[in-house]
C-alpha cells in the first residue's frame, strides 16, 4: 500500500498543471515539478540548486519572491505572492 500511495503521489505531482516547489533555508530550489520548469521556461536540471534570482527572472520578481519565501520559511505558513511573474504562457501569479 505504501508503494502504491508513493507512486500515486509522484504521478500527481509530476502531472498536475500547478507548479510545485521545495526550497531550502538558503532559498535554493531543492525540488520542482515539470509545471514549474515550464512556467519559468528552463529545463528542470538548470533550475535545481539555484535561488530565484539566478533563474533569469526580472530583479523585481526575484526580490519579491525571495522576500515571500523568507516569510514562509520563518512562519511555516503559506503566503500569496501577488506580483506579476513572467511565464512562457504569459503573466502568472503563484501561491507560495
Amino acid at each position: 500500500m505504501i508503494n502504491h500511495t508513493a507512486d500515486l503521489d509522484r504521478v500527481v505531482v509530476e502531472t498536475i498543471p500547478d507548479a510545485i516547489t521545495r526550497w531550502n533555508r538558503n532559498l535554493k530550489l531543492l525540488f520542482a515539478n515539470p509545471a514549474f520548469a515550464t512556467r519559468v521556461g528552463a529545463p528542470l536540471h538548470q533550475l535545481l540548486g539555484k535561488d530565484i534570482g539566478q533563474m533569469g527572472l526580472p530583479l523585481t520578481v526575484a526580490e519579491a519572491w525571495m522576500e515571500k519565501l523568507q516569510v514562509v520559511l520563518a512562519t511555516a505558513q503559506p503566503a500569496e505572492l501577488y506580483h506579476p511573474f513572467p511565464t512562457c504562457a504569459g503573466e502568472g501569479y503563484f501561491h507560495v
